[in-house]
């Protein structure tokens, strides 16, 4: 195969596709300003929402890139198999794969997303921004717990009552 034609393989998805998905995010955020705009104070996210919204952006960007829960959503953009989970197609099916495979790409979406459910549909964005936060701070815990539990089995101490992994417990495996 040539270089040529690598590169082709490698990049089939042309630039006027990645400027279309940030045209289409442009014009969502600026038909979200103007609706906010009517809405006084209560078109508004506040600075104080931020913690809420930023860990319910990385729990549901986690959920959507992540999950099997969400692979139906997945399933149109990328291939999931045991080479890892590459982009479909080509064009603009695969420009959107490319974005629901990265975590951080998914999350600046979800993210106005969210903020666009707060501001025109306050108390589902509310509920929506709580369980997700929920989701996120639970990813987070569950994350130091596993690393604690690692650092813990290095050291061949137990962890809150759960026998730290490589150790001579029977039942150790049985509670993780």
């Amino acid at each position: 195969m040539t270089q040529t034609a690598t590169a082709r393989t490698t990049d089939t998805a042309p630039r006027r596709d990645y400027a279309a998905l940030s045209a289409a995010f442009a014009v969502g955020m600026a038909a979200l300003s103007v609706a906010a705009r009517g809405r006084g104070t209560a078109g508004r996210a506040e600075t104080t929402e931020l913690p809420a919204l930023a860990l319910a952006t990385f729990g549901l960007s986690r959920i959507l890139v992540h999950e099997k829960v969400a692979g139906w959503a997945r399933t149109p953009f990328v291939a999931e198999g045991v080479d890892g989970r590459p982009p479909r197609g080509d064009g603009l099916r695969r420009v959107v794969g490319e974005l629901l495979t990265c975590t951080r790409c998914t999350g600046v979406w979800v993210g106005a997303g969210l903020v666009g459910t707060r501001i025109l549909v306050p108390p589902l964005g509310h509920v929506a921004t709580a369980a997700f936060a929920a989701a996120g701070a639970n990813d987070l815990l569950q994350a130091g717990f596993t690393a604690l539990r690692r650092t813990a089995g290095q050291a061949g101490t137990r962890v809150c009552g759960t026998a730290a992994a490589g150790s001579n417990d029977r039942h150790a495996s049985e509670r993780r």
